[in-house]
């Protein structure tokens, strides 16, 4: 996709946005697909438990078909994940697709096959390669050797001319490594975008204190003003800091009323680890702070999906559970209809306030992407170059 191709597609992609708020015509406009349900690590904050589940794994053409279905139905940005999506031997071949359709396409990766693979990448317009922190910390995240061999990835991407972006997910175990990831980012010359891990597992490195998150959040923003790449922006991080809840809470619209709703797990049955489940809070001084504060309406339901690997649809990667539906057994608009039915509006996850600025059409965050699209297509166009 060349630099007026991207206008192009940033254009529609504006455009859809707008219609979609104006006429409250719901459009899957970003589609984020699990392509597999293989990992070849064992990373334990994984939102859909990969390696937890058994199902029946897409065939190619039924993916071709899914991507048809997103397509139809004014789908401009799609995004490949697992599972490690690498591990698919027709990966190409989904990419290329994916490409003829004149949508943005991102992999997000492990990073272990990209030097095996690297041929069947060079079409991307990003791919994403995980790195959590140092390689000591990022190691305890994922697995050992994991650090080196995502570094090893993002250098020989950026030799191939791949647009390469990090994504950090925070815990406690990376919570000291803010400055060596940015140091790090910096070198390399990409962006690194920080999400806090969604909880779905009880576990000693995702029990962070909210004053710990908030001090976080503010070294972060400070890197950002010292022109460190960091990918989240200004009013994202800032609409995050000043989140008056539970960074575990979410906001939830039932009957007209807000309430908010906080994470709570339930015991698991035969040695399975326990599941998280959300409670009502009760706490009226709680809900008089909701009042008081500006949420950001969450536009999930109305212009995006996840769909796991067996087909079931959700909205994200927070409020991921048993209540999706399977394309696969009510059709692809069966699946994507009841999304509706979720009362979820707001929470503080990092990520899903970030794609939020962008869907409410907060013309910073537009802007914002737009320059740093532009920025490394130029960079890759000159970097390509000078390799020649």
């Amino acid at each position: 996709m060349n630099i007026f191709e991207k206008i192009l597609t940033g254009s529609r992609i504006v455009g859809k946005i707008l219609y979609s708020k104006a006429a409250s015509k719901r459009m899957p406009i970003i589609a984020n697909l699990l392509i597999n349900n293989d990992c070849n690590i064992k990373c334990f904050y994984c939102f859909p438990q990969v390696f937890k589940r058994e199902v029946k794994q897409f065939t190619t053409q039924e993916l071709i078909e899914l991507i048809d279905n997103f397509h139809d139905r004014g789908t401009e940005v799609m995004v490949l994940l697992g599972g490690e999506p690498l591990l698919r031997k027709d990966i190409g071949e989904i990419i290329r697709y994916v490409k003829s359709k004149k949508m943005i396409c991102e992999v997000i990766t492990n990073g272990y096959l990209v030097e095996q693979k690297i041929n069947e990448l060079k079409d991307l317009d990003s791919l994403c390669v995980s790195i959590d922190g140092d390689e000591e910390s990022n190691d305890k995240n994922r697995e050992k050797g994991s650090y080196l061999q995502a570094l090893k990835a993002i250098r020989i991407a950026k030799e191939y001319g791949v647009n390469v972006r990090i994504h950090s997910v925070l815990t406690k175990y990376t919570y000291d490594s803010l400055g060596h990831l940015m140091e790090l980012a910096k070198g390399l010359g990409v962006q690194v975008n920080y999400s806090q891990a969604t909880i779905h597992t009880e576990h000693e490195a995702l029990e962070m204190s909210d004053d710990e998150l908030k001090k976080f959040w503010k070294k972060l923003i400070e890197f950002k003003k010292a022109g460190y790449p960091v990918g989240n922006s200004f009013k994202t991080l800032e609409y995050v800091l000043n989140w008056p809840y539970s960074y575990n809470d979410l906001v939830y619209n039932v009957n007209g009323v807000k309430e908010i709703h906080s994470y709570d797990y339930v015991s698991g049955k035969n040695g399975e680890l326990p599941e998280m489940a959300l409670k009502k809070s009760t706490d009226n001084e709680s809900l008089k702070v909701c009042n008081e504060f500006k949420l950001q309406p969450c536009r999930r339901t109305q212009m995006s999906a996840y769909v796991d690997a067996e087909g079931s649809f959700y909205p994200c990667g927070v409020v991921w559970d048993k209540s999706g539906l399977s394309a696969r057994e009510v059709g692809f608009d069966g699946a994507w209809n009841h999304l509706k039915s979720i009362e979820c509006t707001s929470c503080a996850n990092v990520s899903e306030v970030e794609l939020n600025q962008l869907l409410n059409f907060n013309t910073t965050e537009i802007f914002g992407k737009a320059h740093y699209l532009i920025k490394n297509h130029l960079r890759t166009i000159f970097s390509k170059g000078s390799s020649v």
